[in-house]
């Protein structure tokens, strides 16, 4: 069966895997299954874009499920498509081939992308050409020029995806059975999670290396986490290879000084900067579609003296604050979100905690005096630990009486007489001699909401008030001997009760 995979990216640049599901066969109908599947496990969080090899099921099933995702097939999967059918043509032409790269590559808005396809195929005779036809019509849904304003951090194509799809070949087989296969699936998972918290314990132990002395990149040491600190501190680097030069009042021209720069080519790029209101956009969109900003707009940062990268240029899931965006987001969303069994809840947080502790001790453990911290932190944490365990008993205990003199205090509320309070429950008695006490009181769940009206200093006196009501109640016998063998014992222990009420 096919296996499809979910693979994100945390904030540090990381793969994760969020979820896979088995799939019959390769139809609308199932990948449609297999998204509302994944929808319901992400709470009715739908992503926000997403890529895919190109299967026109999967599109279909991903505007019914997802209306509002941006969706765009991997360029990778089309380039390799289209080199193996156009292979003899591009042979024989190599400048066709350059020109085909180039014009998918390095075009950076769709009004040049389609300037420059329409020039090649026409100088190189292909304008008819069947496949160079087909590619065009669907170039809304893989060519790069139109999703640069689309977020799509460190990627282009489904790399990501097949990555996975070549550490899960190395664990499993198609001969593996379903439960082997979640076994395996399970250790694929941890070993991603330990490879995470190794990399949130690499960062919180190291201080990430300066490349030159620019405050910017000072101010981005602590806030980025590692990798992208890396990712941006190249772009610091870059800026080196370029010049500017102003072209209007916020408007500048950076100029590529080197030959071929990688990712950029040789091309020009027209940057707006506002520095009194902290504005800048560069013609890349690299902020856009990556979330750091580009070594152009760097550049004329430079240029300009600014030494302060603007709030509105840090994107938050890049930091080391990107776990708060879960609870914000998750709090927009209703309902399952919020109603995660707590036995899931202590699993995920239990196999966290695991991670760190194991982060921890791979550490310490490397020298003698990182031995001796562990111990003796081991040592106390093991001390509070126990402290904490006899108070949360004593609260279970607390709780378990409480409820119990609850349904003794339900006993006030006779049939018709259930709001009657303490002041007047005594003069009901005094004329009454036989009580005949509906057993279904007993289950009534609004009388709940009066019994919490009651007032804590009370309880002795309503205790001792009971236990004289109970003889005259007309109860099974067995259900009254019951009744007053666990007030009498409740008595035993009311100052005690009481201490912890109070």
């Amino acid at each position: 069966m096919p296996c499809a995979p979910f693979i994100g990216i945390n904030n540090c640049g990381q793969s994760i895997q969020f979820g896979c599901g088995f799939v019959r066969n390769e139809l609308s109908t199932s990948f449609v299954w297999l998204f509302e599947t994944f929808l319901e496990a992400m709470g009715g969080l739908a992503p926000t874009n997403i890529i895919t090899d190109q299967d026109f099921a999967m599109r279909s099933a991903i505007q019914d499920v997802f209306p509002n995702t941006t969706h765009r097939n991997c360029r990778w999967h089309i380039m390799q498509n289209a080199t193996e059918k156009l292979g003899a043509l591009l042979a024989k032409k190599p400048e066709l081939q350059a020109e085909f790269n180039d014009c998918v590559n390095d075009s950076y808005a769709p009004e040049e992308f389609e300037a420059r396809w329409i020039a090649m195929v026409q100088q190189h005779g292909v304008a008819e050409h069947p496949d160079f036809v087909y590619l065009y019509e669907k170039r809304r849904c893989w060519v790069p020029a139109y999703f640069m304003h689309k977020f799509y951090p460190f990627l282009q194509t489904t790399q990501r995806s097949e990555g996975f799809n070549d550490v899960l070949k190395k664990y499993v087989n198609p001969q593996n059975s379903i439960m082997d296969f979640i076994r395996q699936y399970a250790a694929i998972q941890e070993k991603i999670m330990c490879a995470e918290s190794k990399q949130d314990a690499d960062t919180t132990i190291t201080t990430a290396r300066k490349w030159s002395y620019n405050p910017i990149e000072l101010q981005m040491s602590s806030i980025y986490t590692c990798n992208i600190f890396l990712r941006f501190q190249g772009e610091m680097q870059s800026l080196l290879s370029y010049s500017c030069k102003q072209m209007g009042a916020q408007e500048y021209m950076v100029d590529c000084i080197a030959k071929f720069f990688p990712g950029y080519g040789n091309k020009s790029f027209k940057v707006h900067a506002n520095v009194e209101e902290g504005f800048y956009m560069c013609e890349c969109c690299k902020y856009e579609r990556d979330g750091i900003v580009c070594c152009h707009i760097l550049r004329i940062m430079v240029q300009l003296g600014v030494t302060t990268l603007p709030a509105a240029y840090i994107l938050k899931r890049w930091t080391w604050l990107a776990d708060e965006m879960l609870v914000d987001m998750s709090s927009q969303v209703p309902g399952k979100v919020h109603e995660m069994p707590e036995e899931s809840v202590i699993l995920m947080k239990t196999t966290l905690m695991k991670n760190e502790f194991a982060s921890l001790a791979k550490v310490g453990c490397r020298t003698a005096d990182g031995r001796k911290i562990i111990g003796t932190h081991l040592k106390e944490m093991k001390r509070e630990l126990g402290a904490l365990a006899k108070e949360q008993k004593k609260e279970d205990q607390r709780l378990i009486l409480l409820q119990f003199l609850q349904q003794l205090l339900r006993v006030h509320h006779l049939c018709q007489s259930m709001l009657l309070n303490l002041l007047i429950l005594p003069q009901f008695m005094a004329s009454t001699t036989k009580v005949v006490f509906p057993m279904e009181c007993l289950s009534n769940q609004a009388l709940w909401g009066t019994v919490l009206q009651l007032r804590v200093h009370t309880l002795c006196q309503t205790l001792l008030l009971h236990q004289s009501i109970l003889p005259q109640l007309l109860l099974p016998p067995t259900t009254k001997a019951v009744l007053l063998m666990q007030l009498r014992s409740t008595l035993k222990f009311r100052a005690k009760v009481l201490c912890w009420l109070l």
